[in-house]
């Protein structure tokens, strides 16, 4: 899954300049492949602004969310690896007998730098999908909006003989919540690896206060893990309600290393919260005392309120579930890019916390890199 691009990268003179076109609009550039495909974008956008039969007939779909609908659930391995071919062309052969053989048939017939194994299963997919009549498709989002130019922002797909409707309750995968939420879980998933890589199995100070804090920030991480795991596996709901416990564990432990004495310490271990323990208390003697920290998580902190409200099950969950006509899962992409980020940004800020610990420069200068590449502000030293 690649980002689409923005209209104003269709008159670009090369790839660097849709890039910085792309950057100084969205904050992402282009990758390669989406540069390719951009006069093909821009081509369909133009006929689709100016062809009212146009729009009534060209759909966007996205071959996972096809696949999904067909079989009524997500498939459980990438496409490109064997059982993920297997799984999507049985798929394909129960809506069509002949899909094996026609799949077969053009494999043979072309080369596979040409045509890869993957892109014939998802051009068939979107074609069995087109042949559906109007009533047996559906729609993601059920009610969708318009962009500025009043084109539909919705991907189409058909529901399978064996996905009755009651599946329809049941959340698509997790890329197409949002175009970067699928792309944002990697990232963070590949940091978190490579943090391990860096940290997993050192020997850590070993006091009362960093293995208080090193613990806290730790909780942090499978807190942050947990959200991924739920966001893959299609639960937007439960991953935002771990939104407070994800920030709050990050505060105790950066508190525990930075602000408490060594009396605060023995009463955390003693009765398993800090003294003073609402988190407004703790933010302010950050503040005071480590100010880099203290000021972002000031920041954070103005959030307090939602996070409390995803946490506990408010106003934000009932919205989310409200279509115009049913209750259903809904929630906005953006409060899911918003989620991921926030651990994203964690990470880092937990990984500097170590790496300083362990006053390992070759790794903090590694972080600071990755740091950069993921669009975040480098960590202080």
């Amino acid at each position: 899954m690649f980002r689409a691009p923005v209209r104003a990268v269709f008159g670009a003179r090369d790839h660097k300049h849709a890039g910085d076109i792309s950057a100084g609009i969205t904050g992402k550039r282009l990758t390669l492949q989406t540069w390719a495909i951009v006069p093909k974008v821009a081509e369909t956008d133009a006929l689709l602004q100016r062809s009212d039969k146009a729009r009534r007939i060209v759909r966007e779909i996205h071959p996972e969310l096809c696949f999904w609908g067909l079989a009524g659930k997500a498939m459980p391995n990438p496409k490109r690896t064997g059982p993920g071919f297997q799984e999507r062309l049985e798929v394909l052969t129960q809506c069509w007998p002949g899909a094996k053989h026609f799949v077969d048939d053009v494999l043979r017939g072309t080369r596979r730098g040409n045509v890869k194994r993957d892109d014939v299963l998802d051009a068939m997919v979107a074609a069995l999908v087109a042949a559906q009549p109007e009533s047996e498709l559906r729609c993601l989002p059920p009610s969708p909006e318009v962009d500025e130019v009043g084109l539909r922002m919705e991907m189409v797909f058909a529901r399978g003989s064996g996905a009755g409707e009651t599946d329809d309750c049941v959340n698509p995968p997790l890329s197409l919540f949002s175009p970067l939420v699928a792309e944002q879980v990697e990232e963070a998933k590949s940091l978190g690896r490579w943090i391990y890589s860096r940290v997993g199995e050192r020997q850590m100070p070993g006091d009362d206060r960093h293995r208080v804090g090193i613990a806290l920030l730790q909780h942090s991480e499978d807190v942050a893990d947990g959200t991924l795991v739920l966001l893959e596996n299609g639960l937007p709901g439960p991953a935002l309600a771990l939104a407070r416990p994800l920030f709050e564990s990050y505060v105790r432990g950066v508190w525990a290393l930075h602000c408490a004495d060594d009396d605060e310490i023995a009463g955390f271990i003693e009765s398993g919260r800090p003294t003073p323990w609402q988190l407004a208390h703790l933010i302010g003697a950050l503040k005071e005392t480590a100010h880099e920290v203290g000021r972002w998580v000031s920041a954070q902190a103005q959030q307090i309120p939602a996070l409390n409200d995803l946490a506990h099950g408010g106003r934000l969950h009932v919205l989310g579930h409200n279509a115009s006509r049913t209750i259903e899962p809904g929630y906005d992409g953006r409060d899911l890019e918003t989620l991921v980020r926030l651990g994203i940004e964690l990470r880092i800020r937990i990984a500097a916390e170590m790496f300083a610990l362990l006053a390992d420069e070759g790794a903090m200068d590694e972080l600071q890199e990755i740091a950069g590449r993921l669009d975040r502000r480098p960590v202080a030293r």
